[in-house]
């Protein structure tokens, strides 16, 4: 949670703050003073309290463990992918949250940027395996073809495991 909270110091103070700078500098250590010490009830606040400190031992989570939804322009065939399925992507999913006609000015928000250049519309492809991956084969509990009951000791018998590999 402490590295976590530490990242999104570090989001709020470019957001709020326009700081490019992703160094700890007072707007920081700002945030990270307000959040060891506030004294409101967080149901989720560890039992030592929390301990977001300049440094942090978080660890890049690999990328083939990520799986989503593929949404694809129409138009142009720009793709994003979305952990939910929870419709087209929209103006509601920048992270400035402005209205429909308005757009945001940040030049890292893929779907002002793309709504710029294009007036596509995106749908839902499938599912989507992260590139970089594909299907290894599965470890399936087959029944033995002598008898057709479970894996019996008297017969030779193949398994095989479907799962995820990165390339």
């Amino acid at each position: 949670k402490n590295a976590l909270l530490h990242l999104m110091i570090h989001g709020i103070v470019f957001v709020k703050r326009g700081l490019t700078s992703l160094g700890h500098g007072p707007a920081f250590r700002d945030w990270m003073d307000a959040i060891n010490t506030s004294p409101i009830d967080d149901y989720a606040r560890p039992k030592g309290g929390y301990c977001i400190t300049t440094t942090h031992d978080f660890s890049q989570e690999k990328s083939c463990n990520m799986q989503g939804f593929l949404w694809k322009c129409e138009s142009c065939g720009d793709t994003l992918m979305r952990a939910k399925n929870l419709g087209p992507p929209s103006d509601f999913c920048c992270i400035e949250n402005v209205s429909q006609p308005a757009t945001c000015d940040n030049m890292l928000c893929h779907w002002h940027n793309h709504k710029k250049d294009c007036h596509g519309k995106y749908v839902v492809t499938k599912p989507a395996v992260t590139p970089g991956q594909k299907m290894a084969p599965k470890e399936v509990q087959p029944k033995c073809p002598s008898h057709n009951k479970e894996l019996c000791n008297n017969h030779i018998h193949i398994q095989m495991k479907c799962r995820r590999i990165a390339l």
